[in-house]
C-alpha cells in the first residue's frame, strides 16, 4: 500500500485563486503602504482578537511581516499568506494564511483579518472558501481548523458560512493578553 505524499507546504504561494468575490495572491514587498492602511482604519474592530495589532501598525511592522512572508527560504515554513482582493478591480481587503501546518496529522490552520470598510460582503467568506477546497485537494492536507474568539461572532459566521464545523472550544496560552490565555472556538472540515 503506497503511503500518501506529505503536504506540501512552501513559504512563498506559487499560485493565484480567485472567484467572482475575490482574488487571493501572494504578498509583495510594494504592498506594505496598503497592508499598514487597512490594518489602521481597522484597529478598533481588530484590536480586541489580535494582540498583534496594537495601538497602530507601523511601516516598519508591515516591512517585517512581509519581508518574512516573501522569503521563500525558510528552513521550516509556518506560514502560507495572500494577500485578499476584491474583484472586479482588486481592491486591496485584508490578508488570509495557512499556518501551524502539522504533516503527521495533516492538518493546518487558517487565520485572516479583513478591511472594515470591506467587512459584511462575503469577501472574506469567499476567501476562506477558495484556501480551503484549495488546501484539501491540493496541497495533501486533510483537516483545516479556524480558531475564532467567541466574542468575534463575525469570525465565527465565516467559519460557518465557508463550511467548517464547530468542533470544541480550547484554552491557549496568550502571554500577550490579560489574563494569560485566551479560549477560543475551533472549527474544522476534513476531506
Amino acid at each position: 500500500m503506497n503511503e500518501p505524499s506529505p503536504p506540501r507546504f512552501r513559504r512563498v504561494a506559487d499560485f493565484l485563486l480567485s472567484d467572482p468575490l475575490v482574488r487571493l495572491r501572494p504578498p509583495q514587498p510594494t504592498d506594505n503602504d496598503e497592508l499598514c492602511s487597512a490594518i489602521n482604519e481597522s484597529i478598533a474592530e481588530m484590536a480586541p482578537f489580535l494582540p498583534w495589532v496594537g495601538q497602530g501598525y507601523s511601516l516598519e511592522k508591515g516591512r517585517i511581516w512581509l519581508g518574512d512572508v516573501c522569503d521563500d527560504h525558510h528552513p521550516a515554513p509556518q506560514e502560507i499568506a495572500f494577500i485578499i482582493e476584491q474583484r472586479p478591480a482588486n481592491v486591496f481587503a485584508g490578508a488570509i494564511s495557512l499556518n501551524n501546518p502539522d504533516a503527521t496529522a495533516r492538518s493546518v490552520q487558517i487565520g485572516y483579518w479583513m478591511r472594515t470598510t470591506l467587512a459584511g460582503q462575503g469577501l472574506m467568506t469567499a476567501a476562506v472558501r477558495l484556501l480551503t477546497r484549495h488546501t484539501l485537494t491540493t496541497l495533501g492536507f486533510t483537516r483545516v481548523e479556524i480558531l475564532a474568539d467567541p466574542a468575534n461572532a463575525a469570525s465565527c459566521r465565516v467559519a460557518e458560512k465557508a463550511g467548517l464545523t464547530f468542533e470544541c472550544l480550547i484554552t491557549r496560552p496568550a502571554p500577550e493578553c490579560n489574563p494569560p490565555h485566551r479560549t477560543l472556538r475551533r472549527y474544522v472540515i476534513t476531506t
